[in-house]
């Protein structure tokens, strides 16, 4: 390594560089299951060096990168079928890799391969959590896309430039993630914790159910044709607001998931009270499945409906909170303690309303069966409070009559000796949950709206999603209501135990350890760095310093097939190892780099001037080969290779220090260039339309656009929302007047 580094040598920084070598970090295990051959099987295999370059991994917080070991099996049957002598391959062939067990697979690759691009396991768990949590596959692309401008150099003012290696140049290129590969991500995540999430639904037991229909969330699913086949997701919930089953239905009709009823009733067994909000259709289907169930109409849809049919005025609240008063009985021993607890603390309980304690947690509420009759008239004088005062629409009067014939029936009121409620605060203040109400179902109709986005799912993706969503959400209801201990994280059981029982078996330490070199100290389960003498899969010593982390790699190159844990320990301990890696410094012709580094920049639209120039001199590489229109070529160009292609040359000419890019032997300065996403692409490549569309309006062709974009004066200058009735197209192709 040179002391005259040259701008290529401080391209990377806050790098990991994972070294994948089965043969000697897991050589205790290979001894007794050696690697076989993906393609003939054979397990006579040699080690035939390291691959040429190192391949990026998209990670969290750093770039990673993978140094592989090469593979060989001489004279291959298989090879010999297809005219070869030997068969090569890479230890991050996917059969190599499937073939491993899981202490193998999860302490050696801390990487997934999908679609062709590297991701880090962190990242894969990252992805999974941002879309549980409610984001978009296109939002967490776009975060990712940000975090790698913001680290990348000149873009990140803290970034500490560390030597590279010549071969790093190949992978100069991170890969970016797209809203595809997201999405892809979070399936595979998905398939391998969907039979556990089941499981766990699964377990849920119930004593009482209130079911719902949801709208929203089915549409989202398509099948291959893009057609919508589902309306409907129902959902079922416990008492404590667990849910106990959903299935995506056509219509509302309970009938069309009757075997799916029969399997819940064989796993529950005796219910003792179902709520729902229609039960003139389905109660005979229900009590067909559950006879022994009371089953009723929950009052939170039942007060919804009156709040549908009233005006927006002020009265409508006045009037709701004499409706529910007129349901509701409260427990008047629950009443007379918080009185007495707010009195204590000061509190004026000569103001408190009957809404106040109706809604307080501490309060129980009853629907007594016995007081229908009480019930009805209290609600028909609330009625009768606000008729003529213009709050009630034209429909009111028909809901009011149906809600009175439900309430005669029986079907609004409390089963009779049954409780209707939970204290899942036993050892404090009381806090009561109710049986009777789907406002929690609501509540987990909304939650689980947030985490779909468009309309283009597939209905795995629906399932899991849905699956994934419901998970979390009963966890929560179990820490916080159920009190039961429940997993804080999904995990996967099966994987767990067999990496225990490997380790166990092959005498190794069960905290599983970091293969690699890496900038960022691992974290250890137990709190303490296992040692280099013990026989660990990958090296666990963590190198905390960029500098030794290269000299490393440099010495594992130079030994070749020869390297050992025991070797590379050798070498971290000679003395002034780490200082004489540590004396490369900055050459002068770095100083342009350093002034780069200095600017905060995202990718931004395609600004007018040489920015535009650049633009219109690559398109024509983007086009799709056809022999259709302009308008055609533009509409389809390949807007992410083209992005990928512009930022790829603004990084090479602000690593080798110039100040400009050279496209089609022609230079351009790239003072004002800025990096470019495939969105800015595919909007100035709509401008380019728009412009050709206007341009042929004023009776112009595509020849005569270079001289209309001198008529610049006196038009405006900022971006347009609306391609064609459009104020201002800021830097795109042509510019248009402000009354165009």
């Amino acid at each position: 390594m040179s002391s005259n580094a040259s701008p290529a040598d401080f391209l990377l920084s806050r790098s990991s560089i994972v070294v994948v070598c089965p043969m000697t970090f897991a050589a205790a295990y290979l001894a007794a299951h050696p690697i076989q051959c993906p393609s003939c099987g054979s397990n006579r295999i040699s080690m035939h060096g390291w691959s040429e370059s190192f391949r990026p991994v998209v990670d969290l917080d750093c770039n990673m990168l993978i140094k592989a070991r090469r593979y060989m099996h001489r004279d291959c049957s298989s090879a010999a079928a297809r005219g070869r002598k030997h068969t090569s391959f890479s230890a991050l062939n996917s059969h190599l890799i499937a073939a491993l067990p899981p202490v193998v697979r999860e302490r050696l690759y801390p990487f997934q391969i999908r679609q062709k691009t590297v991701i880090s396991t962190a990242f894969a768990r990252q992805v999974h959590e941002s879309k549980v949590s409610g984001a978009s596959f296109a939002q967490i692309a776009s975060l990712q896309k940000a975090t790698l401008w913001l680290r990348s150099p000149g873009l990140f003012t803290n970034s500490n430039p560390i030597v590279a290696f010549p071969s790093f140049g190949h992978c100069l290129r991170f890969p970016l993630v797209g809203p595809g590969l997201v999405r892809d991500i979070y399936c595979g995540e998905m398939r391998r914790l969907e039979a556990l999430q089941q499981a766990a639904i699964a377990a849920t037991t119930a004593e009482h159910l209130c079911g719902d229909h949801t709208f929203f969330v089915a549409k989202h699913g398509r099948d291959a044709d893009g057609k919508q086949g589902f309306t409907a997701v129902f959902t079922m919930m416990n008492q404590l607001s667990e849910v106990v089953g959903f299935w995506v239905t056509r219509s509302k009709s309970l009938k069309e998931i009757e075997k799916e009823i029969e399997m819940l009733k064989a796993r529950l067994g005796d219910i003792k009270g179902i709520w729902i909000d229609n039960p003139d259709s389905d109660e005979a289907f229900l009590l067909d499945k559950f006879p022994e169930a009371a089953v009723r109409r929950d009052l939170f849809h039942v007060l919804q409906e009156y709040f549908r049919e009233c005006s927006s005025m002020p009265l409508r609240s006045l009037f709701m909170a004499n409706v529910a008063n007129a349901f509701f009985s409260l427990d008047q021993d629950d009443v007379d303690a918080l009185t007495a607890k707010l009195r204590d603390k000061g509190v004026d309980v000569d103001k408190l309303t009957p809404a106040f304690f109706r809604s307080h947690r501490s309060v129980r509420t009853y629907v007594p069966d016995d007081a229908r009759a009480a019930i009805a008239e209290r609600l028909e004088a609330a009625v009768q409070q606000y008729r003529g005062k213009d709050l009630f629409k034209s429909g009111f009067e028909k809901l009011h009559l149906a809600i009175l014939k439900q309430l005669e029936q029986g079907k609004l009121t409390d089963p009779p000796n049954e409780t209707m409620h939970a204290n899942i605060n036993p050892d404090g203040d009381p806090h009561y949950v109710t049986f009777r109400s789907s406002s929690q179902l609501e509540s987990l109709h909304k939650f689980l709206q947030a985490c779909f986005h468009g309309f283009n799912g597939s209905y795995e993706l629906l399932h899991i999603l849905l699956l994934d969503r419901i998970s979390r959400w009963n966890m929560h209801k179990s820490r916080h209501l159920a009190k039961r201990e429940v997993f804080v994280c999904s995990v996967d059981l099966a994987l767990v135990t067999n990496i225990i029982s490997l380790s166990t078996e092959l005498g190794l330490a069960v905290p599983a350890c970091f293969s690699g070199y890496t900038t960022i100290e691992p974290h250890w389960p137990s709190g303490e760095t296992p040692s280099l003498e013990k026989e660990l899969f990958g090296l666990a010593r963590p190198l905390r310093t960029s500098e030794t982390g290269l000299a490393v790699e440099a010495h594992i190159r130079k030994m070749g097939a020869n390297v050992t844990p025991s070797s590379i320990k050798d070498l971290l301990e000679t003395p002034g190892f780490v200082a004489r890696a540590a004396k490369i410094k900055m050459s002068a012709s770095a100083k342009w780099l350093a002034r780069r580094m200095s600017l905060h920049e995202l990718p931004t639209f395609v600004a007018d001037g040489i920015e535009d120039e650049l633009f219109k001199a690559m398109l024509p590489g983007f086009y799709p080969k056809t022999d259709k229109s302009m308008e055609h070529k533009i509409e389809h160009a390949k807007t992410s290779k083209m992005a990928m292609e512009w930022n790829s040359l603004l990084l090479y000419a602000i690593s080798a220090g110039q100040n400009y890019v050279r496209y089609n032997e022609k230079i351009y300065f790239i003072d004002t260039i800025r990096y470019k996403d495939a969105k800015h692409i595919k909007a100035a490549c709509k401008a380019f339309l728009a412009a050709i569309e206007v341009a042929a309006a004023h009776g112009g062709t595509r020849e005569g656009l270079d001289e209309m974009r001198e008529t610049r004066k006196g038009f405006s200058s900022a971006p347009s929302a609306h391609w064609l009735n459009t104020r201002r197209l800021r830097g795109f192709v042509m510019w248009l007047p402000s009354s165009s």
